[in-house]
């Protein structure tokens, strides 16, 4: 396989029910993906997991990869899913 020169410019992070996925993609339309399980207690514990480990597949830390990516996207639906499942809180 041939090495990758470029750096990832779109960062995609889905959290699902078990795992966590990341997807990198440079200029060209080069793609690593990484996975973590979730961590519904601290999404980001899973989430960071989950793009370190997309991250070392690309041969970069997980310093350079947020520092130079052009965009991240996180879809909305994971997010509202864990929204609607927290306990509401109490306004006194």
């Amino acid at each position: 396989m041939d090495q990758i020169t470029t750096n990832p410019i779109v960062i995609g992070i889905d959290a699902g029910g078990t795992m966590t996925d990341t997807i990198l993609v440079d200029q060209d339309g080069h793609f690593k993906i990484g996975k973590s399980a979730t961590t519904p207690k601290n999404e980001a514990e899973g989430f960071l997991a989950s793009a370190e480990d997309a991250a070392d597949a690309w041969g970069i830390s997980l310093q350079d990869l947020f520092s130079g990516a052009m965009s991240c996207s996180i879809p909305a639906p994971a997010c509202s899913t864990r929204c609607c499942r927290a306990p509401a809180a109490s306004s006194g």
